[in-house]
């Protein structure tokens, strides 16, 4: 697992581990639920009016979904992520004196 967390190792490979993470209903893609409950976790607070909920979702989904099928797939989360240079940089560990 620490390799993972390498800067060397593969873009592809650390998101394999984090798709999991985020589908909570383990269906295997990133569905609503899934995004009301990251949307919610990010924005710290269960008191997000039904109307922004909405909207971020719709926005998120908008810039990912590229089949339009409503949900996130592994390909689709990997597409997107691969547009945000925040999550490679944050998803590693540095290991001093290795």
């Amino acid at each position: 697992m620490a390799s993972l967390f390498s800067e060397q190792a593969c873009p592809s490979l650390k998101i394999e581990y984090v798709f999991p993470i985020y589908d909570f209903n383990e269906n295997g893609v990133i569905d609503e639920e899934d995004l009301q409950k990251i949307v919610l976790g990010l924005l710290k607070s269960d008191d997000v009016s039904e109307d922004l909920l909405m909207d971020v979702m719709r926005h998120v989904l908008g810039e990912s979904d590229l089949d339009n099928g409503g949900m996130l797939s592994l390909s689709e989360f990997e597409h997107a992520l691969a547009k945000s240079p925040d999550f490679m940089n944050s998803f590693r560990i540095h290991f001093w004196g290795c």
